[in-house]
């Protein structure tokens, strides 16, 4: 695979002008009955995800009033995310929605090789002078989508409309938006905003399987073969394995007993090769698949636009730090906006140069040649200065600034 760099803009923020873009929603009355023109929020956002929802409540916190909308029907149920880390959890307690009690917390990270002769452990509890947070959580995305939407329904100055779409259309004009719409961001192409990066070959296969086999194994488990590796993620009632393949197939979602699950499908292949790289055949009990890209938008504050999570940035899952940084980007751009406007494109400018120089380029380096990342991770381990540079940088506790 040849390595695209994504192009960095010389400003991280357009400058804003009254000429600037605007974005509008038209939808029906709200849920008290009332026209919709009734009244304007301060702050139209886009996409009720974590990053969507995230938003909303840090600008509710910060005194402003907030117009949510969501395309789908519901909360979308589809996502598989599960991994929060030590800055995302202060995040979500500082704004009220505080994991602890739910999911799983993961407290080691372990890399091993196919036969466990080569095993290296880090501990997160090494950060506990650097945050209240030394662990992940694995909670499901959904689970904690629907506490932030919890949090957002008994917070006065936020209406949330699920089956409204936003577009460009001029039937109503919000001094900010945010665009939390989406690797697929339909704000992000009608504002012909940059996308620019790569989308990795083959497919990522998510197998979702039975706890038992695994017990006693840390949460999070990276184990390496020669020829490929397997992450396994151990969450509060199964155990996910990922495995990345090569091949061609249409991404998507598919549960067990569909298309592809028989003997030449993607998922029989998949748990192949997982039972040969960790030793154990679990019973499988649902499977998904999905592509991941490489890229992140050349600006991301334009106009009264903003842009965060999915819709400015994308990147392997490995990690699961992509999320992570989606919340991140809300909590500190809609800090920014309640604080001072005028503080906006700095902030802004700090989470783009976060995605480009942070985020993207350490994110792809855990897709190096399997056996020379444990190799790398093994050195690390038995030098204590690097260990923890390396646990802070896994962390991403280096990736949040404060306006």
């Amino acid at each position: 695979m040849s390595s695209t760099s994504t192009t960095r803009p010389s400003s991280g923020a357009a400058p804003i002008s009254s000429s600037a873009t605007r974005v509008t929603i038209s939808c029906a009355a709200d849920a008290t009955g009332r026209p919709r023109g009734a009244g304007r929020a301060d702050v139209l956002v886009v996409g009720a995800g974590p990053v969507g929802l995230t938003a909303a409540l840090a600008l509710v916190r910060g005194g402003l009033t907030v117009d949510l909308v969501e395309a789908r029907p519901r909360l979308a149920s589809e996502s598989m995310a599960a991994t929060f880390h030590p800055p995302t959890l202060q995040i979500l307690a500082d704004l009220g929605v505080d994991l602890d009690g739910h999911g799983l917390p993961v407290p080691t990270i372990c890399y091993r090789d196919t036969s466990g002769g080569t095993q290296v452990r880090f501990a997160l509890s090494e950060l506990a002078g650097d945050t209240a947070y030394p662990y992940r959580r694995h909670v499901p995305q959904l689970q904690v989508c629907r506490l932030l939407l919890e949090a957002l329904q008994t917070s006065p100055g936020c209406r949330i409309r699920f089956g409204t779409r936003a577009d460009y259309a001029m039937t109503r004009d919000y001094p900010w938006v945010i665009a939390a719409d989406g690797a697929d961001s339909v704000l992000r192409q009608a504002a012909s905003v940059p996308f620019p990066g790569e989308r990795y070959a083959g497919e990522v296969i998510r197998l979702i399987c039975d706890p038992e086999p695994f017990d006693g194994w840390d949460a999070v488990t990276y184990v390496f073969a020669a020829d490929t590796s397997v992450s396994v993620l151990v969450m509060a009632d199964h155990v996910r394995l990922i495995v990345r393949a090569g091949g061609d197939h249409a991404a998507g979602d598919h549960a067990v007993g569909d298309q592809g699950t028989g003997e030449n499908g993607p998922s029989w292949a998949a748990a192949a090769v997982a039972a040969r790289v960790t030793g154990v055949a679990p019973p499988i009990r649902a499977w998904s698949r999905y592509r991941s890209q490489r890229r992140a938008v050349t600006a991301n504050l334009v106009g009264n636009l903003i842009f965060a999570g999915d819709s400015a940035h994308v990147t392997t899952t490995r990690g699961g730090m992509n999320m992570n940084a989606g919340i991140h980007d809300a909590a500190v751009l809609a800090t920014a906006l309640a604080r001072d406007p005028g503080g906006l494109p700095a902030a802004a400018a700090q989470r783009l140069a976060v995605a480009h120089d942070l985020l993207l380029p350490r994110t792809h380096a855990t897709l190096a040649d399997p056996m020379t990342r444990l190799r790398s991770v093994v050195d690390i381990a038995g030098d204590e200065e690097s260990r923890r540079a390396f646990l802070r940088r896994a962390a991403m506790l280096d990736m949040v600034t404060w306006p």
